[in-house]
């Protein structure tokens, strides 16, 4: 995994279930704490890579020492294959208090033979709402994928594309990235193609209105 963060930090990282990690850069003996698993989170490679599984029994969990206010954070998952109802794979960042701020990548399990669905939410002040859910265009079981949350002071970016941007380990590039046209082209397409449900087009739910955002371009 690679996290780059500003020092003056708010945000508290939490990942959980089915999860392995590699480390570009720091620690994760330094950095990390694992939560919880009872032996199903170790820390390999003189403290560069940290792997969390799930079986039949519990899952695994770990979290940063410390709290960040932007970062780009990739983390490499493996989701159950077969029939996975009942399991849900979480990979989300949360910060602390009662009007905490969150984002999350949830991963919805299901009987054999159906999708995953991808679950999405952002938290500001403690309030969520914001839920989309997505069918992946790829198979989540067959091997590790990489997902990315992206949070600079320009935008929030969470996205499941290989490569779908640069970054030099060394530096803050991360900062100032937002889409270009060809990502903002990939975007739209998994939103066509690909969603299920999205909080800003359910006038139902918000009769009052629809949040402020889902008015933004």
């Amino acid at each position: 995994m690679a996290a780059f963060a500003t020092k003056q930090s708010r945000l508290l990282l939490l990942l959980s279930r089915l999860l392995l990690i590699g480390v570009s850069t720091g620690n994760f003996y330094d950095n990390f704490d694992i939560t919880w698993g009872d032996g199903r989170a170790n820390i390999f490679e003189s403290g560069q890579l940290l792997t969390c599984t799930l079986d039949k029994i519990s899952g695994s969990g770990f979290q940063s020492k410390k709290e960040y206010l932007f970062g780009k954070i990739d983390m490499k998952m493996k989701l159950v294959a077969g029939n996975s109802a009942g399991t849900v794979t979480a990979y989300y960042l949360s910060s602390k208090g009662e009007t905490w701020d969150e984002i999350d990548f949830e991963f919805l399990g299901n009987v054999t033979g159906q999708p995953y669905v991808l679950h999405t939410n952002v938290f500001t002040g403690g309030k969520g709402n914001r839920e989309m859910q997505f069918y992946l265009w790829f198979d989540p079981t067959a091997d590790y994928h990489t997902y990315t949350v992206l949070w600079n002071p320009l935008n929030i970016i969470r996205t499941s594309l290989l490569n779908w941007v640069t970054c030099n380990a060394n530096s803050n590039s991360w900062m100032w990235t937002t889409l270009n046209s060809n990502q903002y082209g990939q975007m739209k397409w998994v939103q066509d193609d690909y969603m299920i449900y999205n909080y800003c087009t359910d006038f139902k739910r918000f009769p009052q209105g629809l949040p402020t955002e889902c008015n933004l371009d």
